[in-house]
């Protein structure tokens, strides 16, 4: 990540890495920008996610306000 990223393409690149299981590079990543309470937080968030099935996960995270993806008009 380059040191101009901002803190959202931080917390972007922490939530790829805390859904493929590298919590302790989430954490690393967390850290810049939240307190620890809010890196645990989201480390817990993470190991919810992981535990999800695909479809379920794919909603949750959606649902939790990260932008939609652009649907196809018919």
């Amino acid at each position: 990540m380059a040191p101009s990223g901002t803190a959202q393409e931080r917390q972007t690149l922490a939530l790829i890495y805390g859904l493929q299981g590298s919590t302790a590079e989430a954490a690393r990543l967390g850290r810049i920008d939240l307190d620890e309470a809010a890196v645990e937080h989201n480390l817990a968030y993470y190991q919810t996610l992981r535990e999800l099935s695909p479809q379920a996960r794919d909603q949750a995270i959606w649902s939790a306000g990260v932008r939609q993806p652009p649907t196809s008009s018919s």
